[in-house]
């Protein structure tokens, strides 16, 4: 439905950014970082694009940020 109308779509955009501005600050509470922590915010994208994936994607992302990349 958001690929329908640009400002639909610019709204979901917004909205999400800020769901990870928020997730952002609480992993860099919860790791001991400074609240601008570029790693923090990188965490929190990544989590959130995640959520648009079906169920075996999401347990992948989510593999690979407990354990790492291994090709």
């Amino acid at each position: 439905m958001t690929e329908a109308a640009p400002s639909v779509r610019a709204y979901s955009q917004r909205m999400w950014a800020s769901y990870a501005s928020s997730l952002a600050e609480a992993v860099a509470l919860d790791a001991g970082l400074g609240a601008d922590d570029p790693r923090a915010l990188a965490l929190a994208h990544v989590v959130i694009s995640a959520l648009a994936l079906d169920p075996a994607a999401i347990d992948a992302v989510f593999d690979l940020l407990r354990h790492g990349w291994s090709p």
